[in-house]
C-alpha cells in the first residue's frame, strides 16, 4: 500500500533540551519539509504552536491522561486511519495498536532494561511492559545509533527479523557559537552537560578535576543540568578550595547553553551509557573541543573528532584534560569537531526514512 498519510505522536515535541522531545520535534519538522505530497496528522494533548496547521498538516487533540490518552488515540485512528503511525517518544500506542495499523517505533536507548536501578521507576515499568509488545507489532524500527540497535537485538533477538533504520539526531539550528558574555562564568572553565544522574558519571569528572586543579589554579568546573535523584558523590562535601571552583548551574536555556559551549575550554562528557549523546555534537557545533568516554554509542558519534577515555579511570581523564588544555591540541580537535558535526542532519534522517517508505 502506498503511503499517503503519516500520523505522529507530538505530545512531547519541544524546543527545550535535546532528548526525546527535541527528536520528536525536529524529525517531524524535517519529514513535513521533505514530503510535500504527504498528509500529516499530529496527535497531541494540547495544541502545539510549533506546528502551524496547513492544508496537509493538521493537529488532532486527543483527550485523556496516561493510558487513557492512548486508548482514545486508538479509538480515533480506527475511525480516521493513517497509512503509517510514527511513535517517537512512547511505546504504548504501538503496543496496543490494531494489527492492521502500520507502525514505526523510535528506540532511543535501552536504559530501562540496562540501568533500571538508576532510572525513574514509572517510565522504567512502562517501557518494560510495552516495548516487547510494541516490537512484535511494529513493522519498522528506527534506532538513533548502531549501538542502540545492537543493544536492542541483544536484549530482544526477535528484533533482528524486523526492518531497522538508523536515524541519528542532529544539532538543532539554535545551537551555534556566540560571542555573548551574559552569564556570570569563570574566565577559564571545564564544562559538563547533562542531568545529574549516576550514568552521566560526573563523579569521574570531579575526581579528575581534583587531580589537576593545583596545576591549573585559574581553571574551574561548571556542570549544567537538572537535578535528579541518586546524585550520590556529587554532593559529598568538597574541600573549601574545591567547593569554590565547582559550580552546579542547574537547567540552562538554549541561549545559555550556546554561551557555555562557546566560552568553555572543553566539554567533558564521561557518560557510561548513551543511546546517542547529543551534547558532544552540540559542543562541536560551537567550536568547543570534546572529551568523551569510550562507552556505548559515544565512539560511534564522535569518531576521531574527540579524545576518548575509559569511563572508570580518573587519571586517564585527568591526562586527557591536560592534553586538551594545550592550545595546539585544542585547535586540532576544535577543527575536527566542526567537520564531524556536518555528518549529521535532520534532513538526511528524514529523507532516509521517506526513501524507505516511498520506494
Amino acid at each position: 500500500m502506498a503511503i499517503k498519510s503519516i500520523g505522529i505522536d507530538i505530545r512531547e515535541a519541544t524546543e527545550k533540551g535535546a532528548g526525546k522531545g527535541r527528536y520528536a520535534l525536529e524529525l517531524t519538522r524535517a519529514l513535513i519539509a521533505a514530503a510535500p505530497d504527504l498528509h500529516f496528522c499530529l496527535y497531541t494533548k494540547n495544541p502545539n504552536p510549533l506546528f502551524p496547521s496547513t492544508e496537509r498538516v493538521h493537529q488532532v487533540v486527543i483527550a485523556g491522561h496516561g493510558p487513557l490518552w492512548h486508548l482514545n488515540l486508538r479509538r480515533h485512528i480506527r475511525h480516521e486511519p493513517v497509512d503509517l503511525f510514527i511513535a517517537p517518544t512512547s511505546y504504548i500506542y504501538p503496543a496496543i495498536a490494531p494489527r492492521r495499523q502500520k507502525t514505526a517505533v523510535v528506540i532511543h536507548d535501552l536504559i530501562a532494561f540496562l540501568h533500571s536501578k538508576n532510572h525513574p521507576w514509572f517510565p522504567t515499568m512502562v517501557e518494560r511492559l510495552t516495548l516487547p509488545r510494541a516490537l512484535k507489532k511494529a513493522g519498522l524500527l528506527l534506532c538513533v545509533s548502531r549501538h542502540t540497535q545492537s543493544d536492542l537485538e541483544r536484549l530482544f533477538p526477535e528484533a533482528k527479523s524486523k526492518i531497522t533504520l538508523i536515524l541519528p539526531p542532529a544539532v538543532s539550528e539554535e545551537i551555534h557559537s556566540v560571542d555573548t558574555q551574559k552569564m556570570d562564568l569563570p574566565a577559564q572553565f571545564l564544562l559538563g552537560v547533562g542531568t545529574l544522574l549516576p550514568r552521566k558519571n560526573f563523579s569521574l569528572l570531579i575526581e579528575a578535576f581534583k587531580r589537576i586543579h593545583t596545576r591549573h589554579p585559574d581553571l574551574e568546573l561548571c556542570i549544567a543540568g537538572g537535578k535528579a535523584a541518586h546524585t550520590g558523590a556529587l554532593y559529598e562535601p568538597l574541600s573549601p578550595e574545591l567547593h569554590k571552583k565547582i559550580h552546579f548551574l542547574g537547567y540552562v536555556s538554549t541561549a545559555e547553553l550556546c554561551e557555555l559551549y562557546s566560552r568553555a575550554r572543553m566539554l567533558v562528557f564521561p557518560s557510561t551509557y548513551e543511546g546517542f549523546g547529543i551534547p558532544p555534537l552540540e559542543a562541536m557545533a560551537c567550536g568547543c573541543p570534546v572529551i568523551v568516554s569510550n562507552a556505548s554509542s559515544l565512539p560511534e558519534v564522535v569518531e576521531d573528532a574527540a579524545l576518548k577515555v575509559g569511563p572508570h579511570h580518573p587519571q586517564e581523564l585527568a591526562e586527557a584534560i591536560e592534553m586538551l588544555l594545550q592550545p595546539r591540541t585544542a585547535k586540532l580537535y576544535r577543527e575536527k569537531g566542526l567537520q564531524r558535526v556536518k555528518a549529521f542532519s535532520w534532513k538526511s534522517s528524514a529523507e532516509k526514512l521517506l526513501h524507505h517508505l516511498l520506494n
